[in-house]
């Protein structure tokens, strides 16, 4: 792809731009020469120019601190993305560091999530369901006050938040869970023996009010995290792997047989008696807590699997082989599915439609 006459002397600005950050003439030369530099650059300028086109100004500082974490390997990227913020704030939403997406369509077609019948968010207290909660769009907003009975007696309280919801919930102690699509978080009005306990399934990003006195443990499965007070994400898995991940404080994960004190940015994998440890980026966590997808080198199968529980719709593949490469994208999870599948076709990458209550990718 040739670079537009209208954009030459933006490309040169971004040599320029390479050159003083000390990129040495050979290799300069070399980028000038290249069919790939040109079209990256070509890309970047179009999408420059739609955002330009149809969306309003948005706070660069703020997207400047979202890719601030963002590790691509790949030094053509990372200058453009450094001159992206300072030529507009296009990186909003979707960009393409380490691939492109495939041309050539593979016959299998695959659905990799099937929608659910749609169901309310319940808040299950005093031993009845209630459905009418508070919503902010499609996230269940719920305090104290919307589940605590008159009584002093400890009463259990169960949140159900189906796929196409999540839920923010503040519990009586001040802490608070954001659950994702799929998810139920089970807690009890007033601490049990010393000790605040909840029992999670799904997913869900904890702020954990600190309480020396009163350890707060969470059970997932044959898992149980403490805390004193901290932030964390917690997530079972389908196959009932439990993955920790630790924000900020201090966090003791036990399997059926052993225990590891956790650090912030440690993750901990619990598959049984195991616990495996790595180090993680936690920008995609605090980002889901501040109301924002974020996938940093994730495979497209994977964003869409999420997009598709977030909004309840059947997500299915008919260009199969771009299920496995990797991108990275954000945007915020309050906009509707149709703005967010807009977004992806102006990349020109993949055409996602929407059809009875299905995305589909071609």
């Amino acid at each position: 792809m040739a670079i537009n006459n209208e954009h030459k002397e933006d490309m040169e600005r971004i040599l320029v731009e390479m050159a003083e950050d000390g990129l040495d003439s050979e290799h300069l030369a070399e980028l000038e020469d290249d069919p790939a530099f040109h079209e990256s650059c070509q890309n970047f300028f179009n999408l420059q120019t739609v955002i330009r086109q149809k969306y309003h100004p948005i706070d660069v500082e703020r997207y400047l601190r979202i890719f601030h974490h963002t590790r691509s390997s790949r030094l053509l990227f990372l200058r453009l993305l450094s001159y992206a913020a300072c030529a507009a704030a296009a990186i909003i939403c979707f960009l393409l560091l380490n691939s492109r997406f495939p041309t050539s369509h593979q016959a299998v077609t695959t659905s990799i999530y099937s929608a659910q019948k749609p169901q309310q968010v319940t808040l299950n207290y005093g031993g009845k369901p209630h459905t009418t909660v508070p919503k902010q769009g499609n996230t269940a907003v719920i305090i104290p006050e919307d589940y605590l009975l008159s009584t002093a007696e400890t009463q259990q309280v169960l949140l159900n938040v189906p796929y196409g919801n999540c839920a923010t919930v503040t519990m009586p102690d001040g802490s608070v869970a954001y659950l994702h699509a799929g998810s139920s978080l089970t807690f009890a009005t007033h601490p049990l023996n010393n000790k605040r306990v909840a029992k999670l399934k799904g997913e869900a990003y904890l702020k954990i009010k600190h309480d020396p006195s009163h350890p707060f443990i969470i059970l997932t499965g044959h898992t149980q995290t403490t805390v004193l007070g901290t932030e964390l994400n917690i997530c079972v898995t389908d196959d009932n792997k439990t993955i920790v991940t630790l924000i900020t404080g201090k966090a003791k994960v036990s399997s059926e047989s052993k225990t590891f004190t956790m650090a912030p940015g440690q993750q901990a994998t619990v598959t049984g008696k195991d616990i495996i440890t790595r180090e993680v980026d936690v920008a995609p966590f605090t980002n889901w807590r501040d109301g924002y997808f974020y996938f940093d080198n994730v495979p497209l199968k994977d964003i869409m699997e999420t997009i598709g529980k977030h909004y309840n719709m059947t997500v299915i593949f008919k260009n199969t082989s771009a299920m496995h490469y990797k991108t990275h994208f954000v945007t915020e999870r309050s906009k509707n599915i149709d703005a967010v599948v807009n977004w992806i076709n102006q990349m020109d990458k993949v055409k996602v439609s929407l059809n009875n209550g299905q995305i589909i990718i071609d």
